[in-house]
Parts: structure tokens; C-alpha cells; sequence
């Protein structure tokens, strides 16, 4: 899920059409367990009391009940306004009023906002997707179209004055909330009697996009620290702010985002960024008490390392946005409805369910600080490791006088190995995570996406047809033999790129040669492939002793143990468990 459609907004007054058009709100509850329809209740209940005994959620009890920093409550406002668009599903549009989050209103909106409604379809719609640009789109203002001539033989119509019937519910006043933006937006030729409604037309405040993804990188940085057991940073509200306004200054410089360019941002880099937003919103109102510390479900928080000196909190996050598919999981949901969050409340599971379901953590297999920068080192704790496996480098280059960081993930769900030929896999991404943000898929021209050579160095997507890796032909990330150095190649138009070229760098930066500071692997199996990993490396190790005819002696036998390491045939995990010997 989380894929945005530019279909999905088309028509100016027309209902948005999915397969429960015409349903009344109240069949929208069916998809609820008796469990969330209670506990959804109460929280109601809860929240309109304290908005001075109306029959509705008002916003500042709304914002109450998220709980959100200071910093973030523009964000806040902003899930109200979704809400109270949501709330007149399915009869919904560009056009729609927002309406008063009384119970149908407040329960119809949380069954889409959660996205509980976009997992109940067999299709590949995302309601929460459309509807959260619809709420927050800026409508083209219309033109006054200049009158026509008027024959003086026919009498000028008299213009009638319509009275207007007050709707039920409450106005905008009433809400506590504008919902009005103070953007002026030229709306070139719009017609307000046209019935289509192209999607490029349509945009939202680049500083409501920045609070969305404030939001976002919020939770998750917020989830990945409670994993680890600290506290988070008293800054990341801001720090998030500021990551968000850089991601949307990738998307354009002007005061609003068009729903194209946004589309098209998240089709790339961020397919599952409204799967935390949904979790969230799931959990704080599946919740009475809204000083929780459960974020988002167990099963929608993003997978951190075990250990690592190169990803912190929000960059973890910003990669579960990218490839949230391929995270490790050790259980399915103990509910009989498929995608079915893990759990109501932290208090509805026990501690067995909890361990059981919590996302697994990725185990470091490399450090190049910690085990050094070498092939031979690289080789004995990245390969025969049989799930997918995350790199990880730290680069630094200068500019003027100036040191600039280069942060770059890859991720390879197939085996290490070695050979003159090319290997990998289409599900193999290049991710550049700073100084931009940026997502690389295979283009599905060949298969030349990663190459490991000792007396070369290690090479992710080939520029060229030539399957034998040589210095001669460029990919476009290289670390040299040494491991401590590499070049991305920036050519915006490759002959024959394996994977999609970058669009955020300046068009004359055609190379980049950078120092390598840092290079970690992390294994995103389970685990088991662990646990296979070591065996296979023990095997080896028994096999290098019976062949090689040497025998280590049980009596000051480190001697041979040291020889034998320095060779690179018995691997220093293989005695963490032997007791060093003591002589009598």
C-alpha cells in the first residue's frame, strides 16, 4: 500500500468511486472487530465530553487526544481537516464541506485515516492516499467569464435571489477551524462549470506538506528510539521540521506542490510513507489514554540495527519508507482478518504477544571501523550469510574548503559472491540518504547490479553491456579494492544504466570521488540465517584443518590458531565460545 494514484482525483463534484459507493456510513463498522468498535466508542465518548457536552469531536479536544510536541501541531490540524473530509465518505469530493466529527462521522474518518478500509479491498485502491490530498488541495480560483451581448428586443431577466437552506451540523465557525488557505493561486483558465478537474491543476501548501512529513519522520524517529530503550532527542520535533522542509525542497521551489510532482516523489522514494501515519492514528485512538507511549502497532514499526555508528533514528525511518516490504517478521497477526494491526492497546496483549510480534532488530555483520578495511575482512562476515543484507558507507568529499558528507544505503537480497560476472536481483535498491533523498530501482535492462572482486573492488549497477566488471567500464557506485575510496557516477543520461539515474544533482556533476569514512552490512534476516551463517564458516574452518594436515594442539595450541587466522581460514567467531586453555 501507500502508492498515490493521479487518477484518483478527476472530477469536481463526483463522489469518489470505490466498491463501497452507496453504502451507508454504518456498514463501514462491520470491518471493525468488537473490540476497536468498543474501545473507538469509549474514546469518543471520552473526547466529546470534554468539548463542553456537544455531540461532537471538536479540535482542541482532537489535538488533546494526539498529544502531539508543540512543534507539531500545525500537523495536528491537519489529521482534523483529513478527518473531517474523511468523514462524509463515501460521499466525498474535491468540493465536499467539511463535516462535524459526530459519531458517524468521527468513526467513518478513523476507519480511513487508519486504513483499515484500504486493506478490506481486493483492489488495488488507497482511499487515505486520495482522500489526505484531497483535504488539503488549494481548488483553482475560478474566472469571471465576461458577459455576453443582450439584444435589446429581450427583456433583461431578473436576477432571483436563492435562498440558501442551512445544512445540518455546524459551520466552520462552529469547528474551530478555517479551512480556508491564504495562498494566492493563479488559476490561469479554470472553469467553474467544467466537470473535469485535471490533477496538475491541483496542489497543496509546500508548509502543510512540510508538516506532514514533520509528522511522519516524527513517529518513526519517536518508534526507533523506544525500541532501543532511550529517550529520545529533546530537538527531534525541529530536526524532523527541518529534514521535511529539504525532502519537499526536492519536489520544487515554489509556495505549493502540485499533486503530479508530489505523486511522482513518493512513487519513488516513499511508496510506504502513509503506513506510519495510518498506525499512528490507529493506535492513538484505539487508546484511552493519550499520554501512551505505543505509537504505531508492533508490526508497522520500522527495523532498526542492532548497532551502528551510520544510522540513526530518522534515517532508519526514511528507509522504511522505501523498502518497508522486505523487513523480517516473526509472527502474523493473532486476528482471523488478513493485515490486521498486531494489537488494540498495549494493554489488550500480553508480554508473550508483544516479543512475539515486535519487529526484529538487523543484526551488523560488517564494520569496517571495528573489524577493518579490508576484502579478506569484508568477505569473512558478510558472505554465506543467506538473507538480504543492507550496505551501508559514509563518504566525505571536498568542497572549497569544506568537508560534505555522502550517505548511501544498498540493499541486496541475494547472497554475496564472488565471480568475474555481474549478479543481483530487480528487487535490489540504491538509496542515497544524504546529502538528498533519493531512491534507485533496477530499469530492468540487464542484470549487471553488484559485483564483488578482491583484486578490484566492489561495484552496484553497471553503466554498459559489458558483463565482465573492469575499471575500464564504471557502475555507479564503486568502492576500490582498499576500501577507502569510491566514486558515484552522476551522468544524467547513461547509455545503458541498471538502475534509474539521479535527478537531484546539479547536471554538470558527472563524478563524484569521495573518501570512504565508514562502511557497515547489516543481515535483515532472521535468526536463523545467522545461526546458518556461523556453521557454514565452522564447516570451512574444519575443512581448511583436515586438508591442510595441521593439527592444533590442545597445549599451547594459539600458536597454530594465529597462523591459521592470518591465512583466513578459521574465522575468529568460530572460538567465542572456547575457553582459552590454562596449563597445570
Amino acid at each position: 500500500m501507500g502508492q498515490s494514484s493521479s487518477k484518483a482525483i478527476q472530477k469536481d463534484d463526483t463522489p469518489l468511486k470505490t466498491p463501497t459507493q452507496g453504502h451507508h456510513p454504518d456498514a463501514l463498522l462491520s470491518l471493525l472487530t468488537r473490540a476497536e468498535r468498543r474501545v473507538l466508542r469509549e474514546v469518543f465518548q471520552k473526547a466529546k465530553a470534554s468539548s463542553n457536552e456537544s455531540a461532537h469531536v471538536d479540535l482542541q479536544s482532537f489535538l488533546n487526544h494526539l498529544a502531539l510536541p508543540a512543534d507539531l501541531e500545525q500537523a495536528g490540524i491537519l489529521l482534523f481537516k483529513v478527518f473531517s473530509h474523511a468523514g462524509a465518505y463515501p460521499e466525498c469530493s474535491l468540493s465536499s464541506p467539511p463535516v462535524p466529527l459526530d459519531w458517524p462521522g468521527f468513526s467513518t474518518a478513523w476507519i480511513v485515516a487508519s486504513g483499515l478500509l484500504d486493506k478490506s479491498m481486493t483492489d488495488d485502491q488507497h482511499v487515505f492516499d486520495m482522500l489526505l490530498f484531497q483535504a488539503l488541495a488549494i481548488l483553482p480560483r475560478p474566472t469571471a467569464q465576461p458577459p455576453g451581448p443582450v439584444e435589446e428586443d429581450q427583456p433583461q431577466p431578473t436576477p432571483q435571489r436563492h435562498h440558501v437552506t442551512q445544512a445540518q451540523g455546524l459551520s466552520l465557525a462552529d469547528l474551530g477551524i478555517s479551512f480556508t488557505d491564504d495562498l494566492d493561486v493563479d488559476s490561469g483558465s479554470a472553469n467553474p462549470t467544467q466537470t473535469t478537474l485535471l490533477s496538475d491543476t491541483l496542489s497543496i501548501p509546500r508548509v502543510d506538506l512540510v508538516h506532514f512529513l514533520s509528522l511522519a519522520l516524527w513517529i518513526g524517529s519517536q518508534s526507533c528510539s523506544a525500541q532501543h530503550h532511550r529517550q529520545p532527542h529533546v530537538d527531534m520535533a525541529a530536526h524532523c521540521q527541518q529534514l521535511a522542509h529539504d525532502l519537499v525542497q526536492s519536489m520544487g521551489d515554489t509556495d505549493t506542490i502540485s499533486n503530479t510532482a508530489f505523486t511522482q516523489w513518493k512513487q519513488r522514494q516513499a511508496p510506504f510513507l502513509c503506513q506510519s501515519i495510518q498506525s499512528f492514528i490507529y493506535s492513538r485512538f484505539t487508546s484511552m489514554d493519550s499520554d501512551t507511549h505505543v505509537l504505531i502497532q508492533p508490526g508497522d514499526q520500522p527495523s532498526i540495527p542492532d548497532t551502528s555508528a551510520l544510522l540513526n533514528d530518522t534515517l532508519c525511518t526514511m528507509l522504511s519508507w522505501t523498502f518497508r516490504s522486505i523487513q523480517p517478521t516473526t509472527s502474523k497477526s493473532a486476528s482471523t482478518r488478513p493485515d490486521r494491526p498486531t494489537s488494540l492497546t498495549a494493554s489488550h496483549t500480553t508480554q508473550a504477544d508483544q516479543a512475539s510480534t515486535s519487529t526484529a532488530q538487523w543484526h551488523r555483520l560488517y564494520s569496517g571501523d571495528l573489524d577493518g578495511f579490508a576484502m579478506n575482512r569484508f568477505e569473512n562476515r558478510v558472505f554465506k550469510y543467506s538473507g538480504p543484507t543492507l550496505l551501508v558507507l559514509r563518504g566525505q568529499w571536498t568542497v572549497a574548503t569544506d568537508m560534505e558528507d555522502l550517505i548511501m544505503a544498498v540493499l541486496i537480497t541475494e547472497p554475496w559472491k564472488h565471480g568475474r560476472h555481474y549478479w543481483g536481483a530487480e528487487s535490489c535498491r540504491l538509496v542515497e540518504l544524504q546529502p538528498h533523498f533519493e531512491v534507485s530501482r533496477p530499469t530492468g535492462r540487464h542484470q549487471q547490479v553488484a559485483f564483488f572482486l578482491g583484486d578490484l573492488g566492489i561495484g552496484f549497477g553497471g553503466l554498459s553491456n559489458y558483463a565482465t566488471p573492469s575499471r575500464d567500464h564504471p557502475t555507479t557506485l564503486f568502492l576500490d579494492n582498499s576500501l577507502q575510496a569510491g566514486q558515484l557516477s552522476l551522468e544524467p543520461y547513461p547509455s545503458q544504466p541498471t538502475f534509474e539515474p539521479s535527478t537531484q544533482w546539479p547536471l554538470q556533476q558527472q563524478t563524484l570521488t569521495f573518501d570512504l569514512v565508514d562502511l557497515e552490512v547489516f543481515g535483515l534476516g532472521d535468526p536463523h540465517a545467522l545461526q546458518q551463517q556461523k556453521k557454514a564458516w565452522q564447516f570451512d574452518a574444519n575443512e581448511a584443518v583436515h586438508r591442510s594436515g595441521v593439527r592444533v594442539r590442545q597445549q599451547d595450541g594459539q600458536v597454530d590458531k594465529e597462523i591459521l587466522r592470518m591465512a583466513g581460514l578459521l574465522q575468529e567467531f568460530v572460538d567465542t565460545n572456547e575457553q582459552p586453555s590454562h596449563s597445570k
